[in-house]
């Protein structure tokens, strides 16, 4: 029976984290999809507020004006980064963190003036996490250039640890309850029930073995009640043994005779 409970608990153990697990995986999935969502419409919402001074800069064709603005308009939008680039992909002005502007793909900013639409992507190196999105300029229908606006996003991963963090807790928590409800459980309804036939039959034995005496106290039948979860070993014990019992007192009589 402790082999039983070991396997029991062992196999609840496994079963709420696995379940645990799977569900704060996609938790966090759903997290994550949240929080990018609210970054893309923040870094829109920044290229709509700074685009047309970006574009009356280049328009004016004095690209000496532009490192100025951008450092401003950088400052301005609380972005982590901010570059500009002529039709032709040329880097003309950009500010932030060197490592995140030299790691900055350019295929980016390619596919935006390519497209003449917007192109957004993830990026990442060992120390910073961010969105870079290219947004085209253009003078009437003419593209003159493509600004990229860079957005801290190392808050998503913390975020997605933060949710496993709680979740282990969580975790935690629930398979130490579900162990002790069922150690409580396994005690009370199998454990219990258990014994108490265990008893009967060695009881049972005994006065088989007097011929049908009475084997000391303790010898009325189990009602059901006591073994709610065992009722048709019940029935068929208690038939089994008052058989048994009548069986060995014919002997015993027929022997005497």
């Amino acid at each position: 029976m402790h082999l039983f409970r070991v396997r029991l608990i062992i196999a609840l153990i496994i079963a709420v984290t696995l379940v645990s697990v799977a569900s704060t995986y996609f938790d966090v999935l759903a997290h994550k999809h949240t929080l990018r969502v609210e970054i893309e419409r923040r870094v829109k919402w920044m290229g709509l507020s700074i685009r047309p001074d970006v574009t009356g800069a280049l328009e004016s064709g004095d690209p000496s004006a532009l490192p100025g603005l951008v450092e401003v308009l950088k400052s301005s939008t609380g972005a982590l980064g901010l570059a500009v680039y002529d039709a032709q992909g040329k880097l003309l002005a950009c500010t932030g963190p060197q490592e995140v502007l030299q790691a900055l793909p350019y295929g980016v900013i390619q596919k935006s003036i390519q497209k003449g639409a917007e192109v957004n992507a993830f990026g990442h190196t060992d120390n910073w996490q961010w969105l870079e999105e290219a947004q085209p300029l253009h003078n009437g229908n003419e593209l003159i250039g493509t600004m990229a606006i860079l957005a801290d996003a190392s808050y998503i991963r913390s975020e997605g640890i933060g949710v496993w963090q709680r979740s282990f807790l969580r975790i935690l928590t629930l398979v130490v309850l579900i162990v002790v409800v069922t150690l409580a459980m396994v005690s009370w309804f199998l454990l219990r029930p258990m014994v108490k036939v265990a008893d009967r039959m060695r009881r049972l034995r005994l006065r088989a073995g007097n011929g049908g005496a009475a084997a000391g106290p303790g010898m009325e039948k189990l009602t059901l009640s006591d073994l709610k979860l065992f009722k048709p070993l019940a029935r068929e014990m208690e038939t089994m043994a008052e058989s048994l019992i009548a069986a060995r007192v014919s002997a015993a009589t027929e022997a005497r005779l």
